[in-house]
């Protein structure tokens, strides 16, 4: 993703899932999980405000966000087409990004993963991920990890590794029955010399940008939490305490650690 593209929003950014690495423009974090069972690090945050929640039910008002980061989450959602719907509920424009359908089929040792996502024409095609995993796929993992050459035709043929949309407005998608077939993407497997130097470029213009987000996330705007928030039962306006979050319409609260949120139903304790 170019980063530079957030930095045109007027308003908060939201990243949810951000894990191990978020991107440096993220105003306000969402991660369901504090320690790494599905990623590969410990949760990162840079001071920013974490918000502990699940995708499908976000504690958050209508349209609060200017734009929404959604980077290998999806895929993980028991209702993807929840998911979907609250991110567009939340932000007004965002970007998705996911492994693609043939990654998934090449590559199948991720068992959290519960969909496969296809782009065409700006839009989401997802299907079910088949559970029937035969083997981890070693060798893939030793060529991703220790091999230049795989590794530099990952980083150029980003079309057959991921699926990746920027959407405003509305995300268009539709859950579809059966699998994908790894012929799907014949149509996409060509590229000359021209496409391999655009690919090139492109991926080296993608880390410099993370680099510039990085060098001017300490310029970073600061937006209060609290008026972007709402309760996660009953949706209603919550208040932030030093040790809490209140809801008086439901006359109890969500923990509060330091810059750590609880804002699932489940963590919602009767005062």
């Amino acid at each position: 993703m170019r980063a530079l593209r957030q930095l045109l929003f007027d308003g908060p950014v939201i990243e949810i899932g951000s894990g191990h690495r978020p991107y440096p423009q993220s105003h306000v974090l969402v991660d369901k999980y504090l320690e790494p069972e599905q990623r590969e690090g410990p949760l990162a945050t840079d001071g920013r405000p974490v918000v502990v929640a699940g995708i499908e039910d976000l504690p958050f008002r209508d349209g609060a966000f200017a734009f929404s980061i959604c980077s290998h989450v999806v895929e993980h959602a028991k209702d993807i087409g929840a998911a979907l719907d609250e991110l567009q509920r939340v932000s007004r424009a965002g970007y998705i990004e996911t492994p693609s359908a043939l990654f998934e089929i090449v590559e199948p040792h991720r068992r959290y993963h519960r969909w496969v996502l296809m782009e065409e024409a700006g839009r989401l095609r997802i299907r079910p991920k088949s559970q029937e995993i035969p083997f981890e796929q070693s060798v893939l993992r030793a060529l991703t990890n220790g091999n230049f050459g795989f590794k530099l035709f990952n980083a150029t043929n980003p079309q057959l590794r991921a699926t990746a949309i920027s959407w405003r407005d509305r995300i268009e998608y539709q859950v579809e029955e059966g699998e994908f077939h790894p012929d799907d993407y014949l149509a996409r497997c060509a590229q000359g010399r021209l496409g391999f130097a655009r690919a090139a470029t492109s991926r080296l213009g993608a880390k410099l940008d993370r680099a510039f987000a990085a060098r001017a996330a300490r310029l970073r705007r600061r937006y209060p939490l609290e008026p972007l928030l709402r309760c996660a039962r009953c949706h209603g306006q919550v208040r932030i305490e030093a040790t809490q979050v209140v809801c008086d319409t439901c006359r109890g609260h969500y923990p509060r650690r330091g810059e750590l949120y609880f804002l699932s139903a489940e963590a919602f304790t009767v005062s």
